[in-house]
This record gives C-alpha cells, sequence and structure tokens, in this order.
C-alpha cells in the first residue's frame, strides 16, 4: 500500500492529467470524490474545489473516465449545490466541462427545480405557513357511528 501513500502526495500538488496514465487519473478522481465527501463540500466551496482539481481535464480524458464515474461525478456535485446542466442526447462530460471552464458556479435554472438540492422548504423557511414543516393531524371523527 506504500505506492498509494506515494501516489496520494503527488496528487495533493497536482498530476498532469493530459499525461497521465488513464488507470491513475481515474484512482484520482476517486480520491478527489473521498475527499469532497470527507469534508462535506456543498456550493461555492465544492464547486471551487472541483474546477480546481479538473480544470486541465479535456473531453478526451473525461470519455476515457467512463460513463458511470462521470454520472457519479455529476450526480454528486448536483446533490451537493453544484448546478450540472442536464439534457437528452448531451453526453454528461458536456455538461462537466461546461461547469469547469464557466468563470463562476452555474446558477440552477428555474425550469429545473426538481435537482435543487436547495428547494427544501426548511433550506429559506418563510413566515408563510404553507411552509411549515409541521406534520397535519388527523381529524377526528364527530359523527356517532352505528354498530349493527
Amino acid at each position: 500500500m506504500a505506492t498509494s501513500v506515494i501516489n496520494i502526495e503527488k496528487w495533493e500538488t497536482g498530476i498532469n492529467v493530459t499525461v497521465t496514465n488513464i488507470k491513475e487519473v481515474k484512482a484520482l478522481v476517486n480520491w478527489r470524490l473521498l475527499i469532497y465527501k470527507e469534508n462535506r463540500w456543498k456550493g461555492f466551496d465544492l464547486w471551487e474545489s472541483f474546477i480546481n482539481d479538473f480544470e486541465l481535464f479535456t473531453r478526451d480524458i473525461l470519455d476515457d473516465l467512463g460513463k458511470d464515474r462521470l454520472k457519479k461525478i455529476r450526480d454528486y456535485l448536483c446533490e451537493n449545490g453544484v448546478y450540472i446542466r442536464k439534457e437528452a442526447r448531451k453526453l454528461i462530460a458536456d455538461g462537466l466541462l461546461g461547469a469547469i471552464y464557466k468563470p463562476t458556479p452555474l446558477k440552477w435554472p428555474a425550469d429545473d427545480p426538481t435537482d435543487d438540492p436547495t428547494d427544501d422548504p426548511t433550506d429559506n423557511p418563510t413566515n408563510d405557513s404553507t411552509d411549515d414543516p409541521t406534520l397535519a393531524l388527523p381529524l377526528l371523527l364527530t359523527a356517532p357511528v352505528q354498530l349493527t
């Protein structure tokens, strides 16, 4: 296991993903996802770390990671407040590249509220009673019940 420690030390200072073999790049991606989870980064902090970690990634490198790993990256980012565009018949790599090369984080579009992790009413409580997370109590029957 000494090689994994050496790799991690090398990864902490960065690697050139354009000349590193894809097996090591895959291991780096898995390690970075683990770091994101351990630190519980969300929103801007997660986006900032993601773009710094992935700024040298090209479409070819992302494609070489495989669609399952790309989906794992995209879904983790989305679940933690980083918007990655999802479109029918568009590659996941394109959505990730769109986020990587933007100078600021993408905003959640108003027509895509289902994927926005910040749309939970408990995240932004108001005085509006419709946002009250209190459970409704069941109504008791007030009419007498006849047994036959």
